[in-house]
């Protein structure tokens, strides 16, 4: 008893020590990436490194603004991400109703092919995509890119919902219609609430990868007016020169906005998960 008690601590600890191990090497980048920042140049050449600095300074963080406007770029990062979520949420939202909720043929095989399109490197349809935006007038704003980081998103989403609208039973739209409500209605007023914190899961996934896109708005935006945060990152280094405090405070403004987005709303992402996107 004893032996066996000893045995399942020491997978315990095992297991623990495995996670923390785990945690420190996905998050130390991002912790040294922060002290970097406040450190002095002197700081940061000294071999071996300093994982802390010998005193904080802020001149990182006054270069990273002075140097370029990184505020107006997250704005636009901002932007071009809500525009993303919007297309995004209420495309999948209607496909995914279509395949799990009506009579349509070739489900399986639509399915699929939603599925294959995550198997196209971007970077082999970027070009045909630039030469169609640009046929449209799309390139140099934010809602060619919204549309491009939204479509690319939009795999995921589909397989996403549709898993959310099989959870939910058939009888309410059934009731609801001999009620008279038309689609709309059924899908305003029925699945929309029930679904909605899965929705807002997905919302939260979608505005990260648009967040931290950089080939699609490197490419399809080439005003610096309309320049993301995180393509504004390669601006702070130069052929001859990488000033890594500058760019470290940059990198840190430019996290800051999806750290706070998980901060605020952890609890209510993990509880949507854990809840499998449907309220019981």
């Amino acid at each position: 008893m004893t032996k066996v008690k000893g045995k399942k601590i020491l997978n315990t600890s095992a297991f623990y020590l495995l996670i923390g191990i785990i945690v420190v090497i996905i998050l130390f980048p991002f912790f040294y990436s922060i002290m970097v920042s406040f450190m002095t140049k002197t700081d940061i050449e000294t071999f071996p490194i300093k994982i802390f600095p010998s005193k904080f300074v802020l001149e990182n963080y006054r270069n990273a603004i002075s140097y370029q406007p990184i505020f107006t770029y997250i704005l636009n990062s901002f932007i071009i991400s809500i525009i993303a979520i919007a297309v995004n949420i209420i495309v999948a939202f209607m496909v995914s109703y279509a395949i799990e909720k009506t009579n349509i043929k070739f489900k399986s095989l639509i399915m699929f092919l939603v599925l294959a399109m995550t198997l196209l490197p971007t970077i082999t349809i970027i070009q045909p995509i630039y030469n169609f935006f640009q046929s449209l007038g799309l390139l140099n704003g934010y809602l060619g890119v919204a549309l491009l980081i939204s479509v690319m998103d939009l795999p995921l989403s589909i397989w996403f919902l549709t898993t959310l609208f099989r959870q939910v039973p058939d009888d309410l739209e059934e009731s609801a219609t001999m009620d008279g409500a038309n689609l709309f209605v059924i899908l305003k007023d029925i699945y929309f609430p029930v679904l909605k914190h899965g929705i807002f899961s997905l919302a939260i996934l979608v505005f990260i990868n648009a967040w931290n896109q950089f080939m699609i708005p490197q490419i399809l935006n080439q005003k610096a007016t309309h320049r993301t945060a995180i393509v504004a990152l390669t601006i702070y280094q130069n052929d001859f020169d990488v000033n890594f405090g500058t760019v470290s405070a940059a990198s840190v403004l430019t996290m800051l906005p999806i750290l706070l987005l998980i901060f605020v709303f952890q609890k209510r992402i993990i509880s949507n998960v854990l809840e499998g996107g449907v309220k019981g």
